[in-house]
């Protein structure tokens, strides 16, 4: 299966990097997918094609997402980034966004992880964030409220754009969405990435056990971690 990578911003198509306009049933992934693949990296985005082609859509409901994105994105005056997944683990934040401290770490309170996308990934479904209603059941209290545990980075502008290149933001792979998180110093008003596609699928085992390992690098407590490698995922990948 041919795999569009879409880099840059610019609507111009390079056959001489040897990659074609997306035909039907080829995946159109970010560099961040790439990665967790376990493949190369490209080169350049200079020397590379930007997919300009979408997935066909299917019937059924979309994200919670994708109502969001009539939102206005994120102001030069919000720079707080709130990763989870894989972009959890520091030294992944060290390559994407070098110039970008680490502000805090925290949680995503009435949000969940979940999957979607499982047509777009190499090798399984993508992960994203979900808002649910953050409602304790009193007949169940071992059953902890939905939450969802990030680190808070302080972005500029250029590593802003370098993480929207990582996450296929540009091709609408993932969008961006306000959300409010939870830190031992207070509330902070910052922004995410949600995909934008259906949930449901479930991630490589690979892809799996690289977002427990980034939850674990970045200080998420053992119980999260845990939960975390004992959901379902491809045996395979």
């Amino acid at each position: 299966m041919r795999v569009a990578v879409g880099l840059g911003r610019g609507p111009a198509l390079r056959a001489s990097a040897g990659l074609l306009v997306r035909p039907r049933g080829t995946a159109v992934v970010g560099l961040h997918a790439v990665a967790a693949a376990g493949l190369p990296v490209p080169g350049p985005p200079s020397d590379l094609v930007e997919a300009v082609a979408r997935a066909p859509q299917r019937s059924g409901s979309w994200w919670p997402g994708s109502w969001r994105r009539s939102s206005p994105l994120p102001s030069a005056l919000m720079a707080l980034y709130a990763a989870y997944a894989s972009n959890l683990h520091p030294d992944r934040m060290a390559t994407r966004a070098p110039h970008s401290p680490l502000e805090a770490t925290g949680w995503l309170r009435g949000w969940r992880l979940t999957f979607g996308g499982e047509e777009r990934g190499w090798d399984g479904a993508l992960a994203t964030v979900v808002e649910v209603p953050e409602q304790a059941d009193p007949a169940h209290p071992e059953v902890p409220p939905a939450q969802v545990f990030v680190a808070v980075y302080d972005l500029t502008d250029a590593d802003a754009e370098e993480l929207d290149r990582w996450e296929g933001a540009d091709l609408g792979l993932y969008t961006k969405v306000k959300v409010r998180v939870d830190t031992l110093e207070g509330e902070l008003l910052a922004w995410t990435y949600v995909l934008d596609d259906y949930e449901g699928g479930m991630p490589s085992a690979f892809y799996l056990g690289m977002l427990a390992d980034a939850a674990e690098a970045a200080g998420a407590p053992d119980d999260y971690v845990a939960e975390l490698r004992a959901r379902p995922c491809r045996s395979v990948g």
